[in-house]
């Protein structure tokens, strides 16, 4: 028998390179004995990159043959993903699922996650029962892999926004808004308690819904030309800002207040949550209310306490500042950014939240400053839980983590603090295809990042 001189049709004598990479004969990495040296070209366009951190020893990666990576069905929808070689949690998985765009909206929930992709097309993987895969989404026992969502709403590509809480999901479709999942707490804002698992629900009949934004016991959505805040669900905290602290509130009613900008309930740009208070910002001025914690003064300006109707806070030395745009709440702590890109941290400095690289509490009635960068684009924090043990930011395109470092899974570091802010995840794209979920307990905080380069 002959010599083998190919492979594959490759002229294995003369081989020039491989996937771009120079092979000299004799050289560094030899294809036949598959020795040597040789880094695989991976593509840098059309992909879904997906990477993660938790207390999760050993971390996990979990792929579905040659498809993007999937979430397992039930509690551990989210999964760790460890870091690749460079020390960075970047696991890039081939390219989108057929007929996905670009993800321009992404979000994780505890059992269920979405995409919106560019053609406003709705993808969705996990549970069956809180929105996962399901018979109007293609054939999929697994539930492991992402299908697009047809036949509901107006059109296939109406959709323009999405929020998962726990159990449940909001989401729009040509201005209209519909639910799934479960709604013990009445969440859907429509006047019941009832669950509407496995099939999507209109909320009402308004057709001029502009935002969502779904935590685990409350909803708040942004509706009409005049952007009117509205809140539904458990009234703990005075969450729905309304006064009261008991009971649910079962159908959406406008967030008003007497101390919002001209007494009004309009022009609100943003809205966020976590378990025990909320942050919304009207008209460039930032609105806090629930949980200030008495220990922590997140909301800052010297706020203690249940803050039942919003609240404005945001003062930068003793002024209150009228052009925030993003912003995070948790029960110790609250980050804001400017439209200049300046972050400010107000409440508890504890593990490193402020991602300054200090400790420092701000707890003097102001936001203060993290370095001078202007660069900041997004902050966000585990909605399911409120102990809140690390900062998360997207900065300059990149994904900041600094604060508690559970089994040191980041950067692959073994300090117990990550102290100084530490990018985990690279190339991020410059819309807001980013999410960020946990478990229901603080014992297992995992995150989950995805994003379209």
């Amino acid at each position: 028998m002959p010599d083998i001189d190919q492979k594959n049709g490759i002229d294995m004598a003369n081989i020039a390179s491989i996937n771009g990479q120079d092979v000299a004969s004799g050289g560094a990495y030899d294809p036949v004995a598959g020795t040597g040296t040789y880094t695989e070209t991976v593509p840098t366009t059309g992909l879904i990159r997906i990477g993660g951190v938790s207390k999760s020893n050993p971390p996990e990666t979990y792929v579905i043959g040659d498809d993007i990576i999937g979430f397992p069905n039930g509690t551990d929808t989210i999964r760790n993903i460890g870091s690749d070689v460079d020390g960075y949690y970047n696991v890039v998985k081939e390219n989108l699922p057929a007929g996905m765009g670009t993800p321009t909206i992404v979000d994780f929930g505890q059992y269920v996650s979405w995409i919106i992709d560019s053609a406003g097309k709705l993808w969705r993987v996990g549970a069956t029962l809180y929105g996962g895969n399901s018979a109007n989404a293609g054939t999929d026992s697994t539930n492991y892999e992402w299908r697009q969502v047809t036949g509901v709403g107006d059109s296939d590509t109406g959709w323009t926004n999405v929020s998962v809480g726990q159990t449940l999901t909001l989401l729009i479709n040509s201005g209209k808004l519909y639910g799934i999942g479960a709604n013990t707490y009445g969440g859907f804002g429509n006047g019941t308690t009832t669950t509407s698992y496995n099939s999507f629900l209109q909320i009402g009949i308004d057709t001029d819904w502009v935002s969502v934004h779904v935590d685990n016991y409350n909803s708040y959505a942004i509706k009409g030309s005049s952007n009117v805040l509205y809140a539904a669900g458990r009234n703990n905290n005075g969450k729905n800002g309304n006064s009261a602290t008991s009971g649910n509130q079962t159908t959406f009613t406008a967030v008003t207040a007497t101390n919002l900008v001209s007494a009004t309930n309009n022009n609100f740009t943003f809205v966020t949550s976590s378990i025990n208070n909320v942050l919304a910002i009207q008209s460039g001025r930032a609105f806090f209310w629930g949980d200030a914690s008495s220990s922590f003064e997140a909301f800052g300006s010297n706020l203690t306490g249940d803050q039942t109707v919003p609240v404005q806070s945001g003062k930068v030395s003793g002024a209150l500042q009228t052009d925030w745009s993003r912003g995070c709440v948790s029960d110790r702590y609250s980050l804001l950014i400017n439209t200049s890109g300046e972050l400010y941290h107000g409440g508890s400095g504890a593990y490193y939240v402020a991602l300054d690289g200090t400790q420092t509490d701000h707890q003097d009635g102001d936001h203060v400053q993290t370095g001078t960068d202007t660069d900041w684009q997004d902050v966000k924090i585990q909605r399911n839980y409120s102990f809140s043990t690390h900062g998360l930011a997207r900065k300059n395109n990149q994904i900041i983590y600094a604060g508690l470092n559970y089994y040191g899974r980041i950067a692959d570091t073994t300090a117990s603090f990550t102290s100084t802010p530490t990018v985990i995840m690279q190339t991020v794209s410059s819309n807001d295809s980013w999410g960020v979920s946990s478990s229901n307990n603080s014992e297992n905080t995992k995150f989950v990042f995805a994003y379209a380069t």
